[in-house]
């Protein structure tokens, strides 16, 4: 429903939507080499991600923020991190989605959302 309403109700100025992200929250055993990837309708304002840094990567260990890159997909759509170095083994992380992200209309995600995932060994 949230991808097709982001879509055919534009009047109605819904807020954008995350609609998937991997890993999934609280997903155990996820290899130090994977990327994250984020999957948002409508289209976003890439510059939100990409700039102002409206997604952020943390470790749970340190609350350190993990530095990467962001690739865009999917026309604006899918957003994939990719860290500077690889996760590492036997450690948790956490994916922030916050308000500051928004849509080509300049309409703001409503809540923030946080995800957490576990990597293996």
């Amino acid at each position: 429903m949230d991808f097709f309403d982001r879509y055919l109700k534009v009047e109605d100025k819904l807020p954008p939507v995350v609609l998937l992200v991997s890993p999934r929250d609280k997903k155990d055993d996820v290899s130090p080499n994977d990327k994250i990837f984020i999957h948002f309708a409508p289209v976003i304002d890439e510059k939100t991600i990409l700039d102002n840094k409206g997604i952020k990567v943390v470790s749970l260990k340190d609350n350190k923020d993990i530095q990467g890159s962001w690739a865009v997909s999917r026309k604006g759509t899918k957003f994939t991190f990719t860290p500077s170095e690889s996760f590492a083994a036997n450690e948790q992380y956490k994916i922030i989605v916050t308000t500051g992200i928004k849509d080509q209309r300049g309409i703001k995600l409503d809540k923030e959302s946080v995800y957490q995932f576990k990597t293996g060994i």
